[in-house]
């Protein structure tokens, strides 16, 4: 059985997550050097990441999973 997520947790990866879509439209990838690109895009993605399990109740990994198992 799966674990639902609170309204309040989602409400929270939700927002995170569009606090990452912006960063990324508003930063781009590139951040100064290769070592802050590295740190600032793995924040990013992590953000957007939270917003995806806010609106699916799943993250990234598990929608892979998903999608390797059905090929």
């Amino acid at each position: 059985m799966e674990k639902k997520i609170s309204v309040f947790r989602r409400v929270v990866y939700i927002l995170f997550g569009f606090s990452g879509i912006v960063a990324i439209v508003k930063t781009g990838f590139w951040y100064g050097s290769v070592m802050a690109t590295i740190v600032h895009t793995i924040a990013l993605i992590a953000a957007t990441d939270w917003g995806v399990m806010g609106v699916t109740g799943k993250d990234v990994a598990e929608w892979i999973e998903i999608a390797l198992k059905k090929t």
